[in-house]
């Protein structure tokens, strides 16, 4: 009601190819966001790399925000690049 859950950092267009090196990213941009004045971050990864990337980062209050996202005349296989400020 007082419009401070808009007032969250949103990693978008995240991407990796390491699990480990996402969570070391997403500790930087966690960082950055606090001195910014933004008192969480957002950010969006497959569900088979949630588990390494959360023991990544176990010292930090990360909370799980499970979603599924469906589509159609995708390659199978193939991961999304979800922008958590565009759901």
């Amino acid at each position: 009601e007082d419009g401070s859950e808009l007032l969250n950092a949103h990693l978008g267009r995240f991407s990796y190819t390491d699990p480990g090196a996402a969570a070391a990213l997403l500790r930087m941009a966690a960082r950055r966001a606090a001195g910014a004045g933004l008192p969480a971050l957002l950010a969006a990864v497959p569900e088979r790399d949630a588990a390494v990337v959360q023991g990544r980062l176990s010292d930090m209050a990360v909370s799980a925000a499970p979603a599924a996202v469906y589509g159609m005349g995708f390659r199978p296989g193939f991961d999304w690049c979800i922008d958590t400020a565009e759901v």
